[in-house]
């Protein structure tokens, strides 16, 4: 990605509404084990499935009102988009405007993670993320 592009955009997901996502279109998620974590926990193998969205040099930009856009560094040395200090990660399982892994529960390394989308409310600001599930039925994850 190049440091002029817009790194964070709101998609439309049917069943959630506005959500965040990357150039692409791919919705952004946040892990609840992370967002009550300052450590980064999904590491290796996680992020063969959570793929971090990464800074490329220029401060991240494109996102609404209320969203609070930052970089943090990850334990191999790039660095994460975040908003409002919660790091942001893709789905590999999805594809642009789908929202597969919503409330998606997993193990990694014997870490537990519960993902949610980074659903916008109307006023701009990212929603708050509730609930959640299991695999949800997703073949071959």
């Amino acid at each position: 990605m190049a440091a002029s592009a817009t790194t964070v955009e709101v998609v439309q997901v049917d069943g959630l509404g506005s959500v965040l996502a990357d150039p692409q279109g791919k919705a952004l998620y946040v892990s609840d084990e992370e967002t009550a974590s300052a450590d980064v926990l999904c590491t290796d193998t996680c992020t063969e499935f959570w793929t971090p969205l990464e800074a490329a040099g220029a401060p991240p930009t494109g996102a609404p009102d209320g969203t609070t856009l930052d970089v943090a560094a990850r334990p191999d040395g790039t660095m994460q988009v975040t908003d409002g200090g919660r790091r942001l990660y893709t789905f590999s399982l999805d594809t642009p405007g789908e929202a597969t892994g919503e409330g998606l529960s997993d193990t990694f390394g014997g870490q537990q993670f519960t993902w949610h989308a980074v659903v916008v409310d109307p006023s701009g600001a990212p929603a708050p993320t509730t609930g959640g599930s299991d695999s949800g039925g997703i073949p071959g994850y």
